[in-house]
């Protein structure tokens, strides 16, 4: 007795690829994941620093400065 078919056309052992005298299967094209691939991630600035680490303090010193001598050069 025949098997019924899935796709007409194919026979249901082959579409498995349970059928026929295909020989040995190749084995299969897998992509591997490169482990130095670097990633894009959105973060906050203001979570890479911890609360009480001393950069902050340069962080508010520098942002009292008056750079507008800096400024008056650029005319964008």
């Amino acid at each position: 007795m025949r098997t019924p078919t899935l796709i007409p056309g194919i026979e249901a052992e082959d579409a498995c690829g349970m059928g026929g005298d295909e020989g040995p299967k190749a084995a299969p094209r897998l992509r591997k994941p490169d482990r130095a691939q670097r990633l894009m991630e959105p973060c906050c600035l203001e979570d890479q620093l911890a609360a009480d680490h001393p950069a902050r303090t340069i962080w508010v010193v520098v942002g009292k400065l008056d750079l507008s001598a800096f400024y008056e050069a650029l005319k964008a």
